[in-house]
């Protein structure tokens, strides 16, 4: 139990009400596993590399099957800048998205998880206005 529900064990109730999907995120889309003709193996070799690789960064328990979508799409744009030639602030912004969505950026936490904001007084870290 984090500090917030010990010191308001209201939060957790109120929480336990949210709809919350029981059902683990799924199996790796088959178009990563299966090369299409418009994939071919080494695109499809990468992007399963890419889906391992997100949910091994992943919080455990935290993606569920309604991330399927974010972190199938999330793999795709990582891919377009790392292989497809797509290098642009504009798909740095979709993966910036994606991961936010999926709790894989540090300044991205979720509800109970120990994420706290700073005080209104302290000193903050000078390079977090960057993460």
């Amino acid at each position: 139990m984090s500090g917030a529900f010990i010191k308001n064990p209201q939060r957790r109730r109120a929480r336990e009400a949210e709809v919350r999907s029981k059902h683990e995120i799924g199996p790796t889309p088959a178009e990563f596993l299966i090369p299409f003709p418009e994939i071919g193996y080494q695109k499809a070799a990468k992007l399963k590399k890419l889906w391992d690789d997100f949910l091994a960064e992943a919080l455990e328990g935290e993606l569920r099957s309604n991330h399927h979508t974010a972190l199938k799409n999330l793999c795709l744009a990582q891919y377009q800048i790392e292989h497809g030639g797509n290098n642009t602030p504009a798909m740095h912004a979709i993966v910036n998205k994606y991961l936010g969505q999926l709790y894989l950026r540090p300044d991205v936490v979720p509800d109970g998880a120990g994420g706290r904001k700073p005080k209104q007084n302290e000193k903050q870290n000078r390079f977090s206005k960057y993460a």
